[in-house]
């Protein structure tokens, strides 16, 4: 989805003339296909501590065309001191390079890739099976509050994102709702802006897991922000919403929209994001 909206900006801006239909069909030409795999080399990032996952995610972006590249194997805890300096040395410079390719010379400080990232999108692993070591742990302030990984993810996540970038982290609803977790709330207000609140069906992780869990999308504050709101409470618009249908049931099996004589639909039009 992010991909197909920079193909749809990249292609207003190398045919400015073109609207409608005449745009559309350029969406998919050999030179616009060309730009995007760019900008995907070059701005696209992907960790996971599963190598297998990461072998996965790279070929499902030589399939899309997408680029590859940036694909690593890492615990994104445990980064910048991860047990692997060879891997995160390969991470520090593709970060710089691209950056200079970019030419995002305001980002250009630091020695790695903390602070670096305009956007993330993530799903932490959730659960009590996943144990962070008390070593790793220890680094994040939260780990006063709690260990469990989806909790020091939403504070790893904060360290990666550069002043004013976004994030969408999928996060259990015991975390926005449990009074034990009142202090990790806090702390998210604190650092961040909360943009938007998207409450999921539970069918959204069955059949594999049943956990009852929300999309929450959040701006990382700068320090004059962060300032501000404790002098002066904060009263801001959050966008809120259910997603009371996710296109498959509790076995997973997809579900398919059907027109009035009970027929699937294949094929669906797609509108602009």
């Amino acid at each position: 989805m992010v991909l197909d909206h920079v193909r749809q900006q990249i292609t207003k801006e190398m045919f400015p003339e073109l609207e409608g239909p005449f745009l559309e069909e350029k969406y998919n030409s050999p030179e616009v296909n060309e730009k995007v795999r760019v900008y995907a080399e070059n701005s696209i990032f992907g960790f996971d501590f599963d190598p297998d996952l990461k072998k996965a995610a790279r070929m499902n972006m030589v399939m899309g065309g997408d680029g590859h590249a940036n694909i690593f194997h890492v615990n994104s805890l445990a980064y910048p001191l991860w047990e692997h300096p060879t891997e995160v040395e390969k991470i520090n410079t593709a970060i710089d390079n691209s950056i200079r390719d970019m030419q995002d010379i305001e980002n250009a400080y630091g020695t790695d890739a903390r602070g670096k990232f305009d956007m993330i999108f993530t799903n932490p692993p959730f659960g009590a099976k996943v144990k962070v070591e008390t070593e790793i742990a220890s680094r994040y302030h939260l780990s006063k509050y709690s260990t469990a990984p989806e909790v020091l993810f939403i504070e790893a996540c904060y360290d990666f994102l550069k002043d004013g970038g976004k994030m969408a982290v999928v996060l259990p609803d015991g975390i926005l709702g449990n009074p034990n977790m009142l202090t990790v709330r806090e702390w998210i207000l604190d650092h961040f802006k909360v943009l938007a609140s998207v409450d999921l069906a539970i069918e959204a992780f069955l059949p594999q897991v049943g956990v009852q869990a929300s999309l929450l999308f959040l701006e990382k504050k700068d320090e004059n922000q962060r300032q501000l709101a404790q002098e002066k409470e904060e009263d801001y618009e959050v966008f809120m919403a259910i997603a009371e249908k996710l296109g498959k049931d509790r076995r997973g099996n997809p579900i398919y929209l059907r027109d009035d004589d009970g027929a699937e639909l294949c094929s669906i039009l797609r509108q602009s994001i």
